[in-house]
Order: C-alpha cells, then sequence, then structure tokens
C-alpha cells in the first residue's frame, strides 16, 4: 500500500488514473506500521509507504 500526504493543492492535483501503470520514486518514502482491522478490533499488522508529495523532492508522483 502507498499513501500519499501532503497539501491538499497537491492532493487534490493526483489522478488515480494517471498513476495507475506508471512508475513512481520511492526514494524518499517512509515505511510505516498499517492499522489492521480485525476479528479483535484491529492492531497495527501490516506495512505501508508513506510518501509525501509537497517537499521538492517527491512531486515525481505529481505527473
Amino acid at each position: 500500500m502507498l499513501e500519499l500526504v501532503g497539501d491538499e493543492t497537491d492532493l487534490v492535483d493526483i489522478s488515480e488514473s494517471e498513476l495507475l501503470g506508471s512508475e513512481i520514486q520511492l526514494t524518499d518514502a517512509k515505511v510505516m506500521l498499517k492499522w489492521a482491522t480485525g476479528r479483535n478490533g484491529g492492531g497495527w499488522r501490516d506495512l505501508k509507504l508513506v510518501m509525501n508529495i509537497s517537499n521538492g523532492d517527491s512531486k515525481a508522483a505529481k505527473r
């Protein structure tokens, strides 16, 4: 799972159809815990990549 975070204006410009099938540079992405809901209420069991698209180096995700 890839989670994109950043300023609202940057996130609004992203189109899911433009991202599908394209290459995204994950140089600045961070591995973080992901909450997974389960039978016992859930817990931090999965991992996700989080990428901030509002900083200068990660603008490659904004095609």
